[in-house]
């Protein structure tokens, strides 16, 4: 049996790892869990659009999971944040792919996010 924690380690061992296609990674979990259980293993992912009926999340606002960004600094980057000069906005946005470190134990922690604000417009790509 694979506990949990060594669950997550591995799944956390793709962070930062590019792959062509949703069935590209199905195979290569699929492979590795059956050389790990010396059994065949059949796998079903699902995105996070797919997802919503089965986990009923309710996250208002749009969605900046979408936007097509490359990424090259894994640090917070301030000079990314930047509003433009336009009319004042009102709006709600939110990210499922919010990832920190654990103060504790330093291992990483996934979650969704959500950002409510009044201002000028927020570069949605920086943010």
């Amino acid at each position: 049996m694979i506990e949990s924690k060594s669950l997550k380690l591995y799944l956390n061992s793709f962070n930062q790892s590019r792959f062509a296609c949703l069935d590209e990674v199905v195979r290569r979990i699929e492979t590795d869990l059956a050389d790990r259980l010396g059994s065949a293993v059949a796998l079903r992912l699902w995105s996070l659009g797919q997802a919503e009926p089965i986990t009923a999340r309710a996250m208002p606002g749009e969605s900046l999971d979408g936007i097509d960004v490359a990424i090259e600094h894994y640090r917070p980057e301030p000079a990314y944040l930047s509003v433009g000069d336009g009319a004042e906005v009102e709006e709600r946005l939110y990210s499922d792919l919010f990832r920190s470190l654990c103060p504790v134990t330093g291992q990483p922690d996934w979650g969704s996010i959500g950002i409510a604000y009044r201002g000028p417009a927020i570069d949605r790509a920086g943010l």
